[in-house]
């Protein structure tokens, strides 16, 4: 009987005759790699949990990345790992961040405190670049984070509801301590924060899977991933997670809308709506884009001032130290103020300099370039959709990003998902370049 279940060239894939198995057919085999699966549950161990190795905070995701960097150097040495431009701009941008730290810290506090940053965003990034070798653990890896999604948000549920953060609770009482949190009410609740530091993480984490979620995996786990995300970033009560799911469920929407007009190139269309948009807000506001959207998105008009603020001051400290910024030293600001800066863009050139910024930016538009590219020539549907979700995926962590700063677990994702991205464009053009996979159409939209 002839399998109708699968696609003409899934079955091609699998025809018996010693023929090469190539594509989908090839990535429903693949194995997910345990650095890949340790990361995953290492996400989600509490930061704010940690013991010290001398001077230095060892946490949950740090121990994790410490347990497998043997078997990624392994990996980094046996030859098959090819460096590309965006490799290197993360890579420099890492590498700056250290130098940064020197210059204002001195040679040993740099090579200390902005060692561990670098070492956190390297580990997160290189694990990806490494371990992704097929797709199929790729769609592997998000079917296992789908699962998780549910315990974390089922964790967050529980916390909102009893009004204790549980994971702080519980471990203070058996280390016999007090594990800080950044959790404060809002709508007269108590905003869960799970195993991260800030309420925020939880929501922006729960966000930034949604995407992928939808378009890039098909039957139960699309639909618990998807549905678990937007629980978790509904009792976030956070606006900027908020903000990361409805610009993700915007960009689908959109997308679905548009592939009913053929021919239509309706990304090029989007983007130059929002550059002439962007262009009008910039020159008939006083405030500039950046400010015109943060101003816009909050709850609150005290958190759009206090951000405001954040921005003013912090951006007039970029332009004092441009070059290597000022380090972990205090920023001038009114007294009055707090020292934190929810702003992931603005504090990165404000820590490290404009030059470690812009190294970052590059390697990140490096890697979107090759992903859209790759979204454009496949031509199986679900190779396709794991492009364009990881393209709206972290277009939305991006632009969290402008309202909040990423460390500890969540700053490890995001580079781990760019890492992830530079993986997939590179094995979709292999796959192209010696037929594994069918490229599609010229001129065909994606």
């Amino acid at each position: 009987m002839t399998d109708t279940s699968r696609s003409g060239y899934e079955r091609r894939a699998t025809l018996p005759g010693g023929g090469r198995m190539t594509g989908l057919a090839r990535a429903s085999r693949s194995s997910l790699p345990l650095p890949v699966i340790a990361i995953a549950i290492g996400l989600l161990l509490p930061s704010t949990a940690s013991f010290y190795l001398g001077n230095l905070r060892i946490d949950g995701t740090r121990l994790v990345l410490f347990a497998i960097l043997p078997a990624l150097l392994m990996r980094a040495m046996s030859g098959r790992f090819r460096w590309q431009y965006f490799d290197y701009a993360i890579l420099g941008h890492a590498i700056y961040m250290v130098l940064a730290m020197m210059v204002n810290q001195g040679v040993f506090g740099g090579l200390k405190s902005g060692g561990v940053v670098a070492f956190e965003a390297m580990g997160g990034y290189f694990c990806a670049r490494l371990c992704f070798t097929n797709i199929g653990a790729i769609q592997k890896f998000l079917k296992l984070m789908a699962s998780l999604y549910v315990v974390i948000v089922s964790l967050l549920v529980v916390e909102i509801v009893t009004q204790k953060n549980l994971i702080r609770d519980i471990f203070s009482a058996v280390a016999d301590a007090d594990f800080n949190v950044n959790s404060k009410s809002r709508f007269g609740l108590l905003r869960p924060v799970g195993p991260f530091p800030h309420s925020i993480h939880a929501g922006v984490f729960c966000s930034v899977f949604f995407a992928m979620f939808w378009v890039g995996l098909r039957g139960g786990s699309r639909l618990v991933g998807s549905l678990a995300s937007i629980v978790g970033v509904g009792v976030s009560l956070s606006s900027g997670p908020l903000l990361a799911l409805v610009m993700q469920i915007g960009l689908i929407v959109y997308r679905a809308i548009m592939k009913t007009f053929k021919g239509v190139r309706y990304w090029r269309i989007l983007v130059i709506a929002l550059v002439i948009a962007g262009t009008f807000i910039q020159i008939g506001s006083n405030r500039g884009v950046v400010l015109f959207v943060i101003q816009n998105i909050t709850f609150d008009g005290w958190t759009a001032f206090y951000r405001t603020l954040i921005w003013d001051f912090g951006m007039d400290s970029v332009m004092a130290h441009p070059l290597f910024g000022i380090g972990f030293s205090e920023w001038a600001r009114p007294g009055w103020m707090h020292s934190s800066v929810d702003a992931f863009w603005l504090l990165t050139a404000m820590r490290y300099g404009l030059p470690c910024l812009i190294l970052m930016v590059a390697g990140i538009a490096l890697i979107y370039r090759n992903v859209a590219i790759s979204a454009r020539e496949v031509a199986d549907p679900r190779w396709k959709g794991l492009c364009l979700g990881w393209v709206f995926a972290m277009t939305a962590f991006m632009f969290a990003g402008f309202t909040v700063h990423f460390w500890a677990n969540l700053y490890v994702l995001f580079f781990f998902l760019l890492g992830m991205g530079a993986s997939m464009s590179e094995i979709m053009q292999k796959a192209i370049k010696n037929g594994a996979e069918p490229q599609a159409k010229r001129g065909r939209s994606v």
